[in-house]
């Protein structure tokens, strides 16, 4: 099939990972035998003027994914649900522009309702294509006034004219329902279960490890790293293990961030605590290869893409009731606790003591039949087909 996605963020060279699950997914499909094409405006408030003026994101092919930007100049941008309209005309532009609408797309690909779904609504009536919606993003903290962002009518109108509404995880769903009162399939994000994979290397004493960036507070406190570390600090007091083998990794703290060293320092579990700013993909999964266990007692996840690829990696995980944690948590492959200290360091504890229990391949194989890029294509290519059938009667 012939795809046009349109995405609501993407990378550029300030954010260079920015939006890497919707290319991983993009080039995915390419991989299995569609042609994917990916539109994305880039719209600049007046806060980034100079970005505007002097930079440019060219054109390119990655992977065969052809992805075709422009700069746009939006001043009030995410203040009015205007930006809406700014955002889908821009998608339209860059068709027109690079002769687009001569490519005979199939399906059009949202990822977000807010914005890509809008600009897919739009350029779905103008050019007779059915469009998917694939929601990452929970809508319940978008306001529905018509001072900002989207009001309630027109994120229901941009769901009620798809020809199908995914959500990533079973909870995203739930907030989707608020919106929208028609079916919700449920496809989650993929997961690299081909690099993220155990390995066999010789592990001494206990680790934990926690991968999350913490680039402000607003992330330190969503992410729990705070209460990580103060459980962290009970269990060195109560275990029995060589407290030279009790290890907590903390991954992606800026050298800015000087907040997570002192929090440590205060607990005087230096010795204990292992601080990396943030590292790229390989050094993350080695990291991780290293360890006993993966811990984010996050407050709010609409996936919570790193608990998956921990999994992959072999890792139990220990994890609070958010984003796909409660389907991909059972007795074999971690366990779930509160956003509190006293029960975190009880999982902790737990855990440590529990260490024979977990299997790295069983774990990985877990992750692997759900998230894996071949069985997340074929779940998509499902809706694909089935739009197919239904909109050209093939």
């Amino acid at each position: 099939m012939r795809i046009l996605m349109i995405t609501s963020f993407f990378k550029d060279k300030y954010s260079p990972t920015l939006g890497s699950f919707f290319l991983d997914q993009a080039i995915a499909l390419q991989k299995s035998g569609n042609e994917v094409t990916i539109v994305y405006p880039d719209i600049y408030s007046i806060k980034h003027l100079k970005k505007y003026l002097n930079y440019n994101e060219k054109n390119e092919v990655i992977n065969g994914v052809k992805i075709y930007r422009m700069n746009f100049f939006a001043p009030f941008k995410y203040k009015i649900h205007g930006y809406s309209n700014t955002f889908s005309n821009a998608c339209i532009e860059i068709i027109k522009k690079n002769n687009l609408y001569k490519e005979r797309f199939d399906v059009i690909h949202a990822q977000n309702a807010i914005w890509a779904g809008y600009a897919a609504m739009k350029i779905s009536k103008k050019y007779g294509i059915p469009y998917v919606i694939t929601e990452h993003s929970s809508l319940l903290g978008f306001k529905s006034s018509e001072n900002a962002y989207l009001p309630k009518k027109k994120i229901n109108c941009i769901y009620s004219n798809a020809s199908s509404v995914i959500a990533v995880s079973k909870k995203l769903s739930k907030d989707i329902k608020k919106f929208y009162d028609g079916q919700v399939e449920i496809i989650g994000n993929i997961v690299d279960t081909n690099t993220y994979v155990p390995d066999d290397c010789q592990k001494n004493g206990y680790t934990f490890i926690f991968v999350a960036t913490l680039g402000n507070m607003m992330r330190v406190k969503l992410k729990g790293i705070e209460k990580v570390i103060e459980a962290f600090s009970t269990v060195c007091s109560k275990n029995k293990l060589n407290q030279t083998k009790l290890k907590l990794k903390i991954v992606g703290v800026p050298k800015s961030m000087t907040y997570v060293s002192e929090l440590v320092k205060n607990k005087k579990i230096e010795k204990n605590v292992e601080i990396y700013e943030p590292l790229e993909r390989k050094k993350i999964i080695s990291e991780m290869q290293h360890s006993d266990c993966f811990i984010m007692p996050s407050l709010y996840e609409t996936f919570g893409l790193v608990y998956a690829e921990a999994m992959s990696a072999g890792l139990p995980i220990i994890a609070t009731d958010v984003g796909i944690a409660s389907e991909i948590v059972n007795n074999k492959t971690g366990i779930l606790c509160e956003n509190d200290v006293e029960d975190i360091a009880k999982k902790m504890m737990y855990m440590i003591d529990s260490k024979e229990k977990y299997d790295a391949t069983f774990i990985h194989n877990f992750i692997k039949n759900i998230y894996s890029e071949e069985s997340i294509v074929k779940e998509i290519s499902k809706i694909y087909n089935e739009i197919e059938r239904n909109y050209y009667g093939k």
